[in-house]
C-alpha cells in the first residue's frame, strides 16, 4: 500500500527522483506512520515529530487522508473476499447477549450483523422489551441505543439468547 503513494509523496517533497537510500527511508517512515493511525493529520504529525520530515503541511495531510481512505477500501474488499471464500457465517443472532473473552463482566447486545465483513454491531448492556423487539425486527428503537461498535465474529461469545416479548 505504501508503494502506491511513494510517487505522490516524493512529488510533495519536491524530490521526484530521490536516491535509493532516501526512497527506503521515506518508505520505512511512511509504513511505520500508517501503522499507527487512520487519520492523515495524526500520520503527518508523526512524520513531523518522529521522522523529522521537513515542511509538513495541509497538502501532505490531504495526501495521507487519501492514502488511508484507499487502504481502508482495499482492506474492506479483501475482508469481504476472504469471508466469502471461506464461508464465514455468524454464530450469534441479532438480539443475543455476548461478551468478549477477558471481559466477562461486560455484556453487550448484538444490534446488527455485517456478514460481508464478518462482524457484529454491538451496544453495551442487555436490551429488553420494546428496545429488544425493535432491534430484532430492525425497526426504529423507542430510545437511542447509545454508542455502538463493530467487533469481529470470532471475538465474541454468546451468553444468553434473548427473545422479544
Amino acid at each position: 500500500m505504501v508503494e502506491r503513494f511513494l510517487g505522490p509523496i516524493f512529488e510533495w517533497r519536491r524530490t521526484p527522483y530521490a536516491m535509493p537510500e532516501e526512497q527506503e527511508s521515506v518508505r520505512e517512515a511512511l509504513a511505520a506512520a500508517m501503522e499507527l493511525d487512520n487519520d492523515g493529520y495524526t500520520i503527518a504529525k508523526y512524520l513531523d515529530d518522529v521522522a523529522h520530515w521537513p515542511d509538513v503541511d495541509s497538502e501532505l495531510v490531504a495526501l495521507l487522508d487519501r492514502a488511508v481512505h484507499v487502504r481502508s477500501e482495499v482492506h474492506g474488499w479483501t475482508v469481504r473476499a476472504w469471508v466469502k471464500a471461506n464461508g464465514i457465517i455468524p454464530h450469534v443472532a441479532v438480539g443475543e447477549s455476548v461478551i468478549f473473552p477477558g471481559y466477562p463482566e461486560v455484556v453487550y447486545t448484538v444490534v446488527s450483523i455485517d456478514a460481508a465483513k464478518a462482524r457484529y454491531r454491538l451496544c453495551r448492556g442487555p436490551l429488553a422489551g420494546d428496545q429488544l423487539e425493535a432491534v430484532i425486527n430492525n425497526t426504529e428503537a423507542p430510545k437511542p441505543l447509545g454508542r455502538t461498535q463493530y467487533v469481529p465474529f470470532e471475538e465474541v461469545s454468546c451468553v444468553k439468547t434473548l427473545t422479544a416479548q
